[in-house]
């Protein structure tokens, strides 16, 4: 993850640079995306510039706390698009927790949505594992699909800035924004929670019986979404 967040966030906390296999990887991604080669790229959460290194031109980067040279001072969600973009696409690897927000990705995604994406652009983020499951999906914006995913299997091991070292399981996730009056809708999972033919009773002397709702861990997280689901080693 990288330092991009609010004011509030204790910048360094949860600091998490791209190692070079995932930024390889993300690179690969954002450029079988980006089929304008004129299309802007923007690292909004560029860090030390792990990632952004290995990204095509025309590109920039800013960050809530610049770490190289060429990188501007700027909090992701408190920027609109630019005016004079014609096409821009996102690639990020934001932070995947931070205060007063449990869901970084989520955050930063949503105001992707509202406020920098036109219909048809992508923006392809680094999350964990977390965010295959349907329970975060489906806090994204409507207009924001998820196209393409890929499962890094081999966990990515990232340096913190105080040298503690960890292993994050890691996605690849490409959403696509269909703002458009006629864009399809995104579907989500609407899970069973009743059925007229079964009840389910808490004990034999529930009277009326009291519902439950059942939670199966596989349920919750999706194997294959979208059009394209790589397992990269």
């Amino acid at each position: 993850m990288s330092s991009s967040s609010r004011g509030i966030r204790v910048v360094g906390r949860d600091h998490f640079e791209s190692d070079a296999r995932l930024a390889t990887h993300v690179a690969r991604i954002a450029a079988a995306h980006r089929h304008d080669p004129e299309t802007l790229v923007v690292d909004p959460c560029a860090g030390h510039g792990s990632l952004y290194r290995v990204l095509e031109e025309p590109k920039c980067a800013f960050d809530l706390v610049p770490q190289f040279d060429g990188c501007e001072r700027q909090d992701f969600l408190t920027f609109s698009r630019p005016q004079k973009v014609r096409d821009l696409m996102l690639v990020m690897n934001p932070p995947f927790s931070m205060a007063r927000q449990r869901n970084g990705v989520i955050a930063f995604l949503n105001h992707a949505a509202e406020h920098i994406l036109d219909d048809d652009e992508v923006v392809v983020t680094v999350a964990p594992h977390s965010m295959r499951r349907w329970v975060n999906i489906r806090k994204v914006h409507p207009c924001l699909h998820l196209e393409e995913e890929h499962v890094l299997i081999r966990p990515c091991t990232f340096r913190c800035e105080d040298n503690r070292v960890t292993q994050v399981n890691i996605a690849i996730q490409v959403w696509r924004c269909c703002s458009s009056g006629d864009a399809t809708p995104r579907v989500d999972p609407d899970f069973l929670r009743n059925h007229p033919r079964f009840t389910v009773r808490c004990s034999p002397v529930d009277d009326p019986p009291r519902p439950l709702l059942f939670f199966m861990k596989r349920w919750g997280s999706t194997n294959r979404i979208g059009a394209v689901a790589t397992a990269d080693t």
